[in-house]
């Protein structure tokens, strides 16, 4: 019926450990009236927490994590990190929800983000020994703020994993750390 809540769930897979096709790109974009698990987290957050979780990330996400600023986004590892090398991209704007509320210079600016974090993907997964494959995910709508996670496979699920617990084998300053000397790097390069 119409009055049914939609939830409409965009994402991206690359790579065969993560579920894509290693023969094309592609978005995926469903429909579901079913809330996703990360929709209940989300309006959970926002109650407990009064604000967006995109907008409590650009406040409370150390600076020192912060890959690369935009002028209306930036690219941050989150001081959570659950694994290596993950990235969040935040619109600054917490007020947007949707991808069509961006206006030219956020849309720019989401496009700088995007292309970054997946130039770091695809250098520094290989350095580490594992094959360029991975999840983005872009969270928007009511209570999100919008935002895209970046969330390269650089960790099995082990049992702690299974049962809700992340154990990452790095920390998120040394992600960080290694994230901005590639992104500089990578910039020399295109320089050339």
């Amino acid at each position: 019926s119409p009055s049914e809540n939609l939830y409409v769930l965009i994402g991206k897979n690359y790579g065969r450990q993560v579920g894509g096709s290693l023969v094309h790109g592609h978005q995926q974009i469903a429909i579901s009236s079913l809330i996703p698990q990360q929709v209940k987290h989300q309006t959970d957050f926002i109650k407990a927490h009064g604000c967006t979780f995109s907008q409590f990330m650009m406040e409370q996400n150390p600076r020192y994590l912060t890959v690369r600023s935009y002028g209306t986004a930036e690219l941050i590892v989150p001081y959570f990190l659950p694994r290596p090398y993950q990235m969040m991209l935040l619109v600054k704007d917490s007020q947007k929800e949707y991808i069509h509320q961006l206006n030219r210079d956020e849309i720019n600016d989401i496009c700088q983000g995007w292309q970054d974090a997946i130039r770091l993907m695809r250098q520094v997964l290989p350095q580490i020994g594992r094959d360029v494959s991975y999840n983005i995910t872009t969270h928007n709508g009511k209570g999100a703020g919008l935002y895209f996670e970046f969330l390269p496979f650089t960790q099995e699920m082990g049992c702690f994993e299974r049962m809700g617990l992340f154990v990452c084998q790095s920390t998120a300053e040394t992600a960080a750390n290694k994230l901005k000397e590639e992104i500089n790097h990578l910039d020399k390069i295109d320089l050339l």
